[in-house]
């Protein structure tokens, strides 16, 4: 096991110790690409791990007098930035640094401070100012332990409050009274949410008080305004970027099942009808997978620019995908909003009654070979006239 050496800004560790911080931090991370901020009044040891010995991996290198290119469009997560900072201006340097990584800001940082005018206990001072700086700048991942360098820091938030809020579109949110009186929450949106709240040990508030929009798109504005003010964390609703007012306009009545018209639907809101039609005598409506309005719409979770929770977020959605647990949670919602009331089973379907033929039932066929015995007799009588009209003439 790798035990942290001991060493301060002023010592430069030995081969061997830099060799066992690199193995570790290769067996810790996953690392394609070293990102090396160099000072340039100052050197730090730090840059001996770009060495070639070590040289597994792509490096970029960047100093205050080089621009700050956005590294997301390139490259991914999967990167350690190798930090060398000096006392004086490292405010600029970690906001330089916040720019480039921005949306992919818990790339993991090994930060050194490089100065030999200052004691130890001053030095300490400085990192916990550029350690809360990094948090104020979205950048957790910039600390050292002894055992872990990195470790996961939303593994248990010990119940700090994680801020939602639903914007009651069904079937992704609804809302409901439960037979005691109870405001009770569901959906799906709703229970993936709040399921990730649990794995982190987290406390779910609601921003406002959850009000039904009869506008999609309003709904979905208001939901990314909450987002960009930062008065929520993750909104338990899902939206789409590609919100039409005709799509809204021509959409499925949820309450009726009209047949006079055809309607556009979302993918994932018909497994909900298909779902109910299955209680009827016969379906009332299909899915036309040929005739697609707009194909590849999807849906997602508003939560504000470079979130601490957007890795983990996405790690979650994965495995509930991988698991099957939601798709379980789209096949039950039908069932919880008939629990809510907001649907029933009620066979929607006209019932045809199968009975003998009456005369009554064969009347019209009568009447139709009348018809047609009828229309034969004049041709045949207009078909006669005509010839002995020109008989008449030829004679003549």
């Amino acid at each position: 096991m790798w035990k942290e050496p001991e060493i301060n800004a002023n010592n430069w560790p030995s081969a061997d110790q830099l060799s066992g911080l690199w193995v570790h931090l290769m067996g810790e991370l996953s690392i394609r690409t070293l990102l090396y901020y160099q000072a340039a009044k100052c050197r730090c040891w730090i840059e001996q791990l770009l060495s070639e010995n070590n040289m597994t991996t792509s490096t970029l290198v960047f100093d205050k007098d080089s621009g700050a290119p956005y590294l997301k469009s390139q490259h991914n997560v999967e990167m350690l930035g190798l930090i060398c900072l000096e006392a004086d201006g490292f405010e600029i340097v970690l906001s330089t640094l916040s720019v480039m990584l921005n949306q992919m800001r818990e790339v993991p940082l090994l930060i050194q401070i490089c100065t030999k005018d200052l004691t130890q206990p001053e030095i300490e001072g400085l990192a916990t100012q550029i350690l809360r700086r990094c948090q104020e700048l979205l950048m957790p991942n910039a600390y050292r332990s002894n055992l872990t360098l990195y470790p996961t820091q939303l593994d248990n938030l010990y119940g700090h409050v994680l801020r939602t809020q639903p914007d009651l579109a069904q079937p992704y949110t609804f809302m409901y009274r439960d037979g005691k009186g109870k405001l009770v929450i569901s959906g799906v949106a709703w229970h993936l949410v709040k399921e990730f709240a649990r794995q982190l040990n987290a406390s779910l508030q609601l921003s406002f008080e959850p009000t039904a929009s009869k506008s999609v798109v309003k709904s979905y504005y208001t939901i990314i305004q909450h987002a960009r003010n930062r008065t929520i964390d993750i909104s338990s609703s899902f939206i789409s970027p590609h919100y039409d007012r005709n799509l809204q306009l021509f959409s499925y009545p949820r309450d009726s099942f009209n047949v006079s018209f055809g309607y556009t639907v979302f993918s994932l809101k018909w497994r909900i009808y298909a779902e109910l039609q299955k209680y009827f005598k016969h379906p009332l409506f299909r899915y036309d997978k040929d005739l697609c309005i707009r194909q590849l719409s999807l849906q997602s979770l508003a939560y504000q620019e470079n979130s601490i929770y957007r890795h983990e977020l996405n790690i979650y959605i994965l495995r509930l995908r991988q698991s099957g647990v939601l798709l379980y949670w789209y096949h039950n919602s039908l069932y919880d909003m008939i629990r809510a009331g907001y649907y029933s089973l009620k066979d929607f379907s006209q019932l045809f009654e199968a009975r003998s033929l009456t005369w009554n039932d064969c009347n019209f066929i009568g009447v139709l070979y009348a018809y047609a015995i009828g229309i034969s007799l004049l041709v045949f009588v207009l078909e006669l006239l005509v010839y002995y009209i020109k008989v008449c003439l030829y004679l003549i």
